[in-house]
Parts: structure tokens; sequence; C-alpha cells
């Protein structure tokens, strides 16, 4: 099961460090851990650092396209 991450007016209401997100680019998808979050000023987006299970750094990605993997 899967689901967005959650925003307030003022930004991100739940921390996503820690946790396994998916996201799709075209007809692939992604899997990745999140292992760290930054706002980027321009253009304004929160980004999540991902690492990839084999240990290796993953691509940056913007928080409203992913989506958390629950347990």
């Amino acid at each position: 099961m899967t689901r967005p991450i959650r925003y307030t007016r003022f930004g991100l209401a739940e921390n996503p460090v820690g946790q396994i997100v998916t996201w799709t680019i075209g007809d692939r998808t992604y899997l990745a851990d999140v292992v760290g979050v930054y706002h980027r000023e321009s253009p304004a987006a929160f980004m999540l650092k991902t690492r990839q299970f084999c240990g290796d750094e993953g691509p940056e990605v913007a928080a409203s396209a992913v989506r958390l993997v629950l347990p």
C-alpha cells in the first residue's frame, strides 16, 4: 500500500527520512530509501535525497512526486 507525503500550508507535515519511497518516470518505477530532505528555492520544492538499496547514492526527487511505501 502506498500514499503521498502529507503537506500543510507551511511545508511537510511529516518527516520522510528513513522511509521507503517509490516514483514513476515514463514506464519505469523506482524504489529507494530517503536519507535527507531540503527546500530548493528555485523552482520552489521540497527535495528528497535518496539512497538505492545497494548502498549507492540515488537521485534527488521532489517530495510531491513520490509515494511512501507502507508496511
